[in-house]
């Protein structure tokens, strides 16, 4: 698909180095491989790859930018330079050796993972510039006041086995660029189960990082899984009670600035008897049973910290006292 903006040097110049990253991709895809002997380019044609970006680049450098996109670009070539100056050392070599141009044996070269290592951080820097440089465009502008937050780039830093841990290449509020890091969590499901006489059920847990603390029965949701389901199941597995009736209290994002995963807090009443089935992290919890009054004062005073289980309690204290 082509673009035209007519008369608009400086979109035009965006656009064809937008197209230009995106189709290099040695320089834009740098994940796809997992070692140096996967990389599908020889060294002539990185190096030839990396004068031909730059000069691309250099051209958009000439127009009258913002200071994020030019901030970006200056990065970009920067990181380039760091490719193209082992041109020299290659030349050298190859021209001792009288290497075939082009040929595989160019790989042999004992600089070859050096050239490979700059390439993947140059290609650090085009990935983003490459959507950043498409924004500007398609509209003339890269981030005005009121814009917010906006998403260049992204990568897995390390994928676990309970969370993933993204590194966003991000334009702040401020129209400056910068790195987001952020993960990405199961969310979660916290109950107040209130019995016939009025007290609410509190576990106590081993928690690896905090230590045993006090907490309203809940965990995480599975994939697929009701909120509402999860609740249940939550309830019943770690007070051994099964709630007939749930009123959702609230949905709350306790840790909004590392994590978008949510929280639904329930009330739980007509509970009826159910059957414990507490993981292998869980063998010494233990459960109790203690009136509202006394659950709120465990908030008040620091000893109920968890937040979701405290906004629980509070909201329950809201509908259930007279």
């Amino acid at each position: 698909m082509t673009e035209q903006w007519t008369g608009d040097a400086a979109r035009t110049a965006a656009w064809d180095a937008h197209v230009e990253l995106s189709t290099r991709l040695a320089f834009t895809d740098y994940a796809h491989y997992e070692d140096y002997a996967d990389y599908a380019e020889i060294p002539s044609r990185l190096l030839d790859a990396a004068d031909h970006l730059d000069q691309v680049l250099s051209r958009v450098a000439e127009h009258t930018l913002s200071v994020c996109l030019a901030e970006l670009i200056v990065r970009g070539r920067k990181a380039l330079r760091t490719v193209r100056e082992l041109r020299s050392a290659f030349e050298g070599w190859s021209g001792q050796l009288e290497v075939t141009p082009g040929g595989d044996d160019e790989r042999a070269w004992p600089e070859y993972p050096a050239l490979a290592s700059a390439q993947q951080q140059a290609a650090l820097q085009l990935r983003p510039l490459a959507g950043l440089l498409a924004t500007y465009a398609r509209s003339g502008r890269v981030h005005e006041p009121g814009d917010g937050w906006i998403k260049l780039d992204t990568e897995i830093a390390h994928q676990g086995t309970f969370l993933t841990l993204h590194r966003d290449q991000v334009i702040q509020p401020d129209g400056n660029s910068s790195t987001y890091e952020h993960v990405t969590i199961a969310d979660g499901a916290r109950v107040v189960a209130v019995n016939p006489a009025g007290h609410i059920a509190i576990v106590t847990d081993s928690c690896y990082l905090p230590g045993r603390m006090p907490l309203l029965p809940g965990g995480g949701i599975a994939p697929g899984e009701d909120p509402e389901d999860a609740a249940r199941r939550e309830c019943e597995e770690e007070s051994g009670w099964r709630p007939r009736e749930l009123r959702l209290l609230s949905v709350t994002q306790p840790i909004a600035g590392l994590t978008a995963a949510k929280i639904y807090l329930y009330l739980a009443t007509d509970l009826e008897e159910g059957q414990l089935r507490r993981d292998c992290t869980e063998v010494d919890m233990t459960v109790e049973w203690v009136p509202l009054e006394t659950a709120l004062k465990r908030v008040e005073d620091g000893t109920i910290s968890d937040a979701a289980s405290a906004l629980g309690i509070l909201l329950a204290t809201r509908i259930l006292t007279p």
